[in-house]
C-alpha cells in the first residue's frame, strides 16, 4: 500500500473563512450605528415591533442585540415597560478607552507575529480605509472600517 502525503499549511497559516453576518449581528450593528450617531438620541424610548420594521429584521434578532447592548450600557430595558437609549458618561468613556487601547495594542502584536501574508494585505488596506475615512470625517465608515478589523 502506498501512502501519500499531503503538505498542508499549519492551522496559524491558514485564512480563516469568512462567516456571513447573523440578523443579531446585523441588527447590532446596525443599531449601534444609529445610537453612536445620534439617529437614536439619549432617552429616546425605543419599541421592538417599530426598531423590527424599520430595519427590516424579525424581533428576535432585535431582542437579542438589544439585550447586547443593555450590557454594554447604550441602551436601559426596563422589563414590560421600555428601553431607553442611554446618556453617555464621559468619564465611563474615557475609562473604556484606556482599557481598549492596551488592550488592543497587546492584540495587534500578537496578530502581526501570526499574520499570514493575506491577512497583512487585508489588514493593510482597512487601515488604508481607516486613514482615509479620518481625513474626511467621515465617522460611520471609519466605526464600519473599526468593526472589520475587529471582526
Amino acid at each position: 500500500m502506498t501512502r501519500v502525503l499531503l503538505k498542508t499549511q499549519p492551522a496559524a497559516a491558514r485564512p480563516r473563512p469568512v462567516r456571513p453576518e447573523t440578523l443579531t449581528e446585523r441588527a447590532y450593528n446596525r443599531l449601534e450605528e444609529m445610537i453612536v450617531t445620534l439617529n437614536l438620541a439619549p432617552g429616546a424610548v425605543l419599541s421592538e415591533p417599530a426598531l423590527s420594521a424599520a430595519l427590516g429584521i424579525g424581533r428576535t434578532p432585535i431582542r437579542e442585540a438589544l439585550q447586547r447592548l443593555s450590557h454594554e450600557g447604550l441602551v436601559r430595558v426596563l422589563p414590560r415597560k421600555a428601553i431607553i437609549v442611554t446618556d453617555t458618561d464621559p468619564r465611563r468613556q474615557l475609562l473604556v478607552l484606556e482599557v481598549r487601547r492596551e488592550l488592543e495594542r497587546l492584540l495587534a502584536r500578537a496578530s502581526a507575529e501570526r499574520a499570514t501574508e493575506l491577512e497583512r494585505r487585508r489588514f493593510q488596506a482597512i487601515a488604508e480605509g481607516m486613514e482615509g475615512a479620518a481625513r474626511t470625517s467621515d465617522d460611520l465608515a471609519f466605526m464600519r472600517l473599526d468593526r472589520e478589523l475587529n471582526g
